[in-house]
């Protein structure tokens, strides 16, 4: 079906814009606190794993979207924000560095650039292409 063929086309893009971004955070200078997971027990952060059910770093990001993982960008943004969620908000005093260099990072994420406007498809579009 030709409409599967455009979706595939618009994933393929959002997934190579998101791949970019991905880049560039990873290779920030502030980013390199990001790109594995927390070392809980290196931290003193005992209880950080009972508290943070869905633990996120920017290498578990990339290693859902190498496999395909992300259905739109907003789920990719969603993962990428929330690897820091928990940190800044329950972690304050150990973590005031470590808030500082996500909020530089922060600085570099431009939502525009990975996310784009789907084509809406017409009816006969959708008909003509699809076989029906």
């Amino acid at each position: 079906c030709l409409q599967e063929v455009e979706v595939k086309k618009v994933r393929f893009r959002f997934s190579k814009k998101c791949h970019n971004l991905l880049t560039q955070l990873m290779k920030h200078e502030d980013g390199w606190v990001f790109n594995v997971p927390v070392d809980a027990k290196g931290f003193g952060l005992h209880d950080y794993h009972t508290i943070v059910k869905e633990p996120m770093d920017l290498g578990t990001v990339k290693a859902k979207l190498g496999e395909g993982l992300y259905e739109s960008p907003l789920d990719f943004a969603e993962d990428v924000h929330s690897m820091a969620k928990f940190l800044l908000s329950m972690f304050e005093e150990k973590w005031v560095p470590i808030e500082l260099q996500y909020h530089n990072l922060h600085r570099e994420i431009k939502p525009a650039s990975v996310v784009e406007p789907l084509p809406a498809p017409t009816p006969s579009s959708v008909s003509s292409a699809c076989g029906a």
